[in-house]
């Protein structure tokens, strides 16, 4: 948004130095007769034509940032992709005449090269950085999120995850589920409880201190206690957990890995062991890998809800080959 204030600011400087140098020209040539009309005419397209510029300009610029934005802020590149893609087919026919209109605004650009166009020109400095800080967060390397990887991670970090899951349990009463969510920049996304207690916990952007810490109360959080766990799940590179209570199977707490595109994986950790014929059961399921009696790794997408776990038979029989 700074650049984008600062792209309206320069062009209102364009405008008065054109009308600055305009005046000076006037003065010069006070001795010269012009045609009234064909000198409004004049103006009146020379105005028309450097609103429309800037227009596009800003449009492009607006474009970019946002652009900039969603890559910066979305977990992984396929996603960003697949809601530019979208957003590129909605403005398919309005994104034609702008292209052409920007085309020639820039061969007129090059071809005559006075002060307001050298200053047009220049102003594309901010697009070209903003172009370049796009590649870059798009040739970042993404986290994988495969059985191969989920199973490393998770050996590292057993322990922290026991201790985050047994903490977090405590602080909850034995009825009370909840389920929180954070970007990769530590922000709140997502929030859910399951109590007897209604809680109205809307995030930081709506409640005060005061009134987040007295609804959190109520299910034996706190905001410190909150912010311990995002504290973490960023530690161990994990975007959020959900504590579930009263399940058909077990209880179980789950830790979200990481996302690919409309996937995400998870790590379901069970309280009690599971038996032979659940462990069967859930490993015939498409987006279920079992790990262990406790561990199963899962892969959840949003519109389908058995989607298949990627490269999840070539995991399950390599793992039972180790063994």
């Amino acid at each position: 948004m700074i650049i984008f204030a600062v792209n309206i600011f320069l062009f209102l400087i364009v405008l008065g130095v054109w009308l600055w140098m305009d005046t000076r020209k006037k003065s010069k040539q006070k001795d010269v007769v012009v045609d009234a009309e064909g000198s409004c005419k004049s103006y009146y397209r020379f105005f028309f034509w450097l609103f429309l510029r800037f227009l596009i300009y800003v449009l492009i610029t607006f474009l970019l940032l946002t652009t900039m934005f969603v890559f910066y802020e979305e977990d992984d590149t396929e996603g960003s992709l697949s809601w530019l893609m979208f957003f590129a087919i909605l403005g398919w026919y309005i994104s034609i005449p702008i292209v052409l209109v920007y085309i020639c605004s820039l061969v007129q650009s090059v071809w005559y090269r006075n002060y307001v166009n050298n200053i047009f020109l220049g102003l594309h400095c901010f697009n070209i950085l903003q172009v370049l800080c796009i590649v870059g967060f798009a040739v970042v390397p993404q986290k994988e999120c495969t059985p191969e990887t989920m199973e490393v991670s998770y050996k590292a970090n057993r322990q922290n995850i026991e201790r985050l899951i047994k903490v977090t349990r405590c602080w909850l009463p034995d009825s009370t589920g909840f389920s929180v969510e954070y970007s990769k920049h530590g922000k709140l996304t997502d929030w859910g409880v399951s109590s007897k207690q209604q809680v109205n916990f809307k995030g930081d952007e709506i409640e005060s201190k005061k009134e987040q810490e007295r609804e959190l109360q109520k299910i034996g959080l706190s905001i410190e206690k909150l912010d311990s766990v995002r504290l973490v799940l960023q530690k161990m590179g994990y975007r959020g957990l959900s504590v579930s209570r009263g399940g058909a199977i077990s209880d179980y707490t789950e830790i979200v890995y990481g996302k690919t595109g409309n996937k995400e994986f998870n790590y379901r950790i069970y309280d009690k062991p599971l038996t032979d014929s659940l462990v069967y059961k859930l490993n015939r399921r498409y987006n279920l890998i079992v790990y262990n009696r406790y561990v199963v790794f899962s892969c959840v997408e949003d519109f389908d809800y058995d989607s298949p776990f990627p490269g999840k038979y070539a995991y399950l029989q390599k793992h039972t080959l180790s063994k």
